[in-house]
């Protein structure tokens, strides 16, 4: 099967990694996420608010986020919002997650809140205001493996044993791959080909009148350059690198990621009639007010506390963690877009 099918069956396929084994955040996860911080979430409510009143701050504001994970984003978000919306705005709350067992922690610990979550997207009203919103999201899509030869493009397949071999790729996923992936002969990089399928949903399933998305990826330029160039598929267990070519444990049992591929993501959203920008995290971050955030938190907080807060906020901003690392891609749609 190709690397792709493999991929979406390691993740999402019955006894997966994200219906059996996904642990986010906490001692023992496999991976950190930005979402698990507070202030964070506070960053993300000043954008969600700015877009709100651009929007004419309209009586309902509905939020979708993808891939809510343990729902700690939420926990933090929502009651932040609410506080801050005037009275008479209804707020809703739209989770949607393909794993049926984050489902179920995310219901628990919002079980608070339960009179702003909806379970059910398509009770979302497209005659009013979506954000749409999602951290380390896109790097989860299933991506083709692929690999500049002297005579066209090779694609990777997962052979029955386990093993991998490379073998000529369908003249199509070429051609996507010639437009795609300005690559050296002998490179390799991924291809996602469920972008566009993602934005027409954004734009027709959800009706998104504006999107955020946060994530780790590369562009066009970066490819150009051999940035990365034996690609960016990686595993994680227990915040430890495994080397996808040389895997021991269970497929099921790591969490598989890809670099984004930015410019990609961004074509398949103009398809959809959003304009779109791209920032790294921690510009977006600090714009965003999230260092007033830090120093009212830091306000009274005890030694232990503080020392929590300013790491978490040199993490998420700064160029050695994650404040270059990561990007923010924004979109809006484009008014008379039908």
């Amino acid at each position: 099967m190709s690397f792709a099918a493999w991929m979406r069956h390691a993740l999402y396929g019955v006894g997966g990694y994200y219906q059996r084994h996904v642990h986010i955040g906490g001692q023992g996860a496999d991976f950190y996420t930005a979402a698990q911080s507070r202030l964070f979430a506070v960053a993300i409510g000043h954008e969600v608010l700015s877009a709100w009143l651009a929007a004419g701050a309209p009586r309902l504001l509905q939020l979708v986020e993808m891939g809510p994970g343990e729902g700690v984003l939420a926990e933090n978000l929502l009651p932040y919002l609410r506080e801050r919306l005037p009275f008479g705005t209804e707020l809703r709350y739209f989770p949607v997650d393909v794993s049926s067992m984050l489902g179920h922690r995310q219901l628990r610990r919002l079980e608070h809140m339960e009179n702003l979550v909806q379970q059910n997207v398509q009770h979302i009203s497209s005659a009013d205001y979506v954000f749409v919103y999602g951290n380390e999201v896109l790097d989860a899509l299933p991506v083709e493996r692929l690999k500049r030869c002297q005579n066209g493009w090779e694609r990777m397949v997962m052979l029955p044993d386990g093993t991998v071999d490379w073998q000529r790729a369908p003249g199509w996923l070429g051609g996507v791959a010639e437009r795609w992936l300005p690559i050296a002969r002998g490179e390799c990089a991924e291809l996602c080909l469920e972008y566009r399928r993602w934005m027409e949903w954004l734009r027709r399933g959800v009706h998104a009148d504006d999107f955020l998305f946060l994530d780790y990826g590369l562009t066009l330029d970066d490819l150009a350059v051999g940035l990365r160039p034996s690609g960016t598929v990686r595993g994680f267990r227990q915040q430890t690198l495994i080397d996808p070519m040389n895997v021991t444990l269970p497929s099921s049992s790591l969490d598989w990621t890809a670099d984004v591929h930015w410019d990609a993501v961004r074509n398949a959203a103009r398809e959809q009639g959003y304009e779109t920008s791209l920032t790294t995290q921690g510009k977006f971050l600090m714009e965003r007010g999230i260092v007033d955030a830090a120093e009212n938190a830091l306000a009274g907080a005890d030694l232990t506390t503080s020392l929590r807060i300013r790491t978490t906020l040199k993490q998420l901003v700064m160029p050695q963690g994650m404040g270059e690392r990561f990007e923010v891609l924004r979109g809006k749609l484009l008014v008379g877009t039908p």
